[in-house]
């Protein structure tokens, strides 16, 4: 007997063959509430001396304070945090035709280098609307034209971060992490924040409190267009640079382990910093 599909089904199998981390998203699905509610924070800021496992808020995105997790501290007093969970979903980078960044690969599916990609550039971006140096992350540039971004504040606006945060932050500014600085950690897997999924654009996402796949620096062997990324097992695999639906994860260096701060640095009370970090 012939199978009948509708034209949806078949574009659902189309995409989940293409980026096997795309789940159809259902209408009341369950969103875990990640906001932490920092009016609680009623105690006077301290010094505190950041360790391996702390939870720290530190700045926001739209709107939402930002979790991040210490995972090393360095000898030279540096300290290794990345978010806690994934904060939005967007391109790697943006495809389109530039001599000078994009081959001809990269013209259709963005480029997996690192250090001209567009997600580098907002992610350390001061700016009100970012001066991308090649193709912005505009729809007709993104996958499906999922989760544009060129008309987005960069991230380290001082509405996300004032000016004693971003002061602490290493010349290394902020980047997603590549394989060998997830390879030491134990649990990589992620799941979005609820203010991520709201503003996902798409309709095919990750729902409620599953992992969700995110990118890494690193770029895959075979081509100039792949990107690896961590899975929802905490696997590695690749995703297309330009694929707008796969999850960011930020990741900085603070130039200082001692930090003015409230809170005890666990899950349920992060440390709040405000800026003032002394050696």
């Amino acid at each position: 007997m012939k199978k009948i599909f509708t034209v949806a089904a078949v574009l659902l199998v189309a995409l989940t063959v293409a980026a096997p981390h795309i789940l159809k998203a259902v209408n009341g699905f369950i969103v875990e509430e990640t906001a932490v509610d920092v009016s609680v924070y009623t105690d006077s800021p301290t010094l505190k001396k950041l360790e391996k496992g702390d939870f720290v808020l530190f700045g926001s995105y739209l709107g939402e304070p930002i979790l991040w997790q210490v995972l090393k501290t360095e000898s030279d007093g540096r300290v290794f945090m990345m978010t806690h969970y994934v904060i939005a979903f967007k391109a790697f980078d943006a495809a389109g035709k530039n001599d000078i960044y994009h081959k001809s690969d990269s013209e259709k599916y963005g480029s997996s280098v690192w250090v001209n990609c567009t997600l580098k550039e907002w992610l350390n971006s001061e700016e009100t609307k970012v001066s991308y140096s090649h193709c912005p992350p505009d729809k007709k540039s993104v996958m499906g034209g999922y989760n544009a971004y060129n008309e987005e504040k960069g991230f380290l606006h001082d509405g996300n971060f004032d000016i004693s945060l971003k002061t602490m932050i290493a010349e290394d500014g902020v980047f997603v992490p590549d394989k060998n600085m997830l390879d030491g950690i134990s649990k990589r897997v992620k799941s979005a924040t609820k203010t991520a999924l709201l503003a996902n654009e798409s309709p095919y996402v990750a729902s409620g409190m599953r992992p969700v796949w995110y990118w890494t620096i690193t770029p895959v062997n075979s081509n100039n267009v792949s990107v690896t990324t961590v899975t929802s097992s905490g696997g590695y695999y690749k995703a297309l640079a330009y694929d707008g639906l796969t999850g960011v994860a930020p990741a900085l260096y603070l130039k200082e382990a001692t930090v003015l701060c409230n809170g005890d640095g666990t899950f349920d009370r992060p440390y709040l910093v405000s800026g003032g970090a002394v050696r």
